[in-house]
């Protein structure tokens, strides 16, 4: 699979740090959401006493296009070169606001987004008077943060156009079905001999109790046969190099001792003398030394379980392709990618190291 490596120009967005800071205080009433509560007039009042604050306003809706050329205009009227406003979250409009000063030629990073809608108003309804002297103390936090407020670069980097994805579970193989779909590369490490993860050894999943090899089953041979996934099982990330957006990974690929020649007609398994329990059914049932995980597992190649293995050499001899082949040695493979996901899953918790839920001791079975 070929791994492009882009070249991207890099950009930086430059502006001078060694101004004397002129601070624009926009306090928002977000309608009745946060004016309801808070005296945004008194808000605004106090900002106008804060050292460094050249404008302070209040408006009724800071994120309308009107709202926003309020800080246009106090950059080019009075050079107001950072920007404070409380409202809302800086998830919901912060971006508004930087994108704003942005295209004023002021560094975005020089906004400072103060959340007296969360933070006083919908959390002190009843308490007006404390709403609005909280409100004064974050905006006073706002401006003395935005007072030091420094430019950041905005740099674009060459980098791998490929992923690695840890992890071949549930989530690890949507991540990798969905990046491949975009048209990356994608390598996909698992440790166990089959994809899936817990998923496969559920009996029904919520809500709608259906069966999981039923839901899953699309998406594994969907990864298992997508031309840009390349697929490792029974491995491991031994190293990881490099750096942001062109890393060096190293797998580890131990040998299944079964080549990919394996029809998977199970001869090898059906013929094996040795049993012990099987880890895919949490030891419910048991399994041969050669084995298949679960009647479904991708890949559908058998795998040898080499400790357990008494190496009597019956699937070796049985097998009418010769695809069991125990001098398969481990092999170490480098990729380079430009992102990494990890989903390695999760264990089930181990509640014995609770003395007090007495878990697994005898005379507490009920």
């Amino acid at each position: 699979m070929a791994v492009k490596e882009e070249k991207m120009e890099e950009s930086t967005v430059e502006s001078g740090d060694s101004e004397e800071p002129r601070i624009g205080v926009f306090c928002c009433h977000c309608g009745h959401n946060i004016a309801g509560t808070v005296d945004v007039a008194q808000v605004a009042d106090y900002a106008r006493t804060l050292p460094n604050v050249v404008k302070a306003e209040h408006y009724m809706f800071m994120c309308s296009k009107p709202g926003v050329q309020m800080l246009k205009d106090s950059i080019k009227e009075l050079g107001v070169n950072r920007t404070v406003v409380a409202s809302c979250s800086k998830n919901q409009h912060g971006i508004t606001f930087a994108k704003a000063i942005a295209e004023e030629g002021i560094n975005k990073h020089r906004h400072q987004q103060v959340n007296v809608r969360e933070y006083c108003s919908w959390v002190h309804k009843k308490k007006q008077e404390k709403a609005t002297a909280k409100a004064f103390r974050l905006v006073e936090a706002g401006v003395n943060r935005a007072r030091k407020l420094e430019d950041v670069e905005t740099r674009r980097i060459p980098t791998t156009k490929a992923a690695l994805v840890i992890g071949a579970g549930i989530a690890g193989l949507r991540a990798s079905h969905d990046l491949a779909e975009l048209g990356i590369p994608v390598f996909l490490v698992e440790k166990n001999s089959t994809i899936g993860g817990h998923m496969t050894q559920m009996n029904k999943t919520f809500p709608t109790l259906e069966c999981p090899q039923c839901s899953i089953s699309p998406l594994t041979n969907g990864v298992a046969n997508h031309p840009l996934i390349e697929l490792y099982t029974n491995a491991q990330i031994k190293a990881i190099g490099g750096s942001m957006g062109n890393f060096e990974i190293e797998i580890e690929i131990k040998p299944r001792y079964v080549k990919d020649n394996c029809t998977s007609c199970g001869d090898c398994s059906t013929n094996c003398p040795v049993e012990v329990l099987s880890e895919w059914d949490s030891g419910m049932s048991m399994r041969n030394a050669i084995y298949k995980a679960y009647p479904q597992a991708i890949p559908a190649t058998f795998v040898r379980d080499k400790k357990n293995c008494i190496e009597c050499k019956t699937c070796i001899n049985i097998c009418p392709v010769q695809a069991v082949d125990f001098s398969m040695e481990p092999e170490t493979k480098t990729v380079k990618v430009g992102s990494i996901v990890v989903a390695v899953g999760y264990s089930e918790y181990d509640p014995t190291e609770i003395e007090p839920y007495h878990y697994g001791q005898e005379g507490y079975e009920d």
